[in-house]
């Protein structure tokens, strides 16, 4: 651009501005352009810490729930073991019908039909 003076008109898009105008709109234009820069990384560094934040306290959660999960299998064979032990016919009769009844069923559906005709 040509040497401009201070206060000398110059058409800018269609509109008259002095040069004085233009470089106070540029420098004003960079503020803004860093300040929304600064809110944009605030705001990255803020969902950043949160994902993390987060990310560990479903790490411990998952971890207690395991816990929890084997603890409660672990109380029902301790469970199923002491009721076994007081009423065995109980369960070997329960334990022999539900094979009769797998293997009846592995039987009647894997067995090949013919139809006549």
């Amino acid at each position: 651009m040509k040497n401009v003076s201070v206060g000398a008109k110059v058409d800018y898009d269609g509109e008259t501005r002095t040069a004085v105008g233009r470089n106070r709109d540029h420098r004003l234009g960079k503020q803004i352009q860093r300040a929304v820069e600064d809110v944009v990384d605030d705001a990255k560094d803020t969902v950043s810490s949160h994902l993390e934040d987060g990310k560990l306290q479903a790490a411990r959660l998952l971890k207690r729930g395991r816990y929890a999960v084997e603890d409660g299998i672990e109380e029902v064979t301790h469970q199923v073991a002491y009721k076994v032990k007081r009423n065995p016919l109980r369960f070997l009769a329960i334990a022999f019908g539900a094979g009769a009844a797998v293997g009846f069923l592995a039987i009647h559906l894997l067995t090949p039909r013919t139809t006549k005709g």
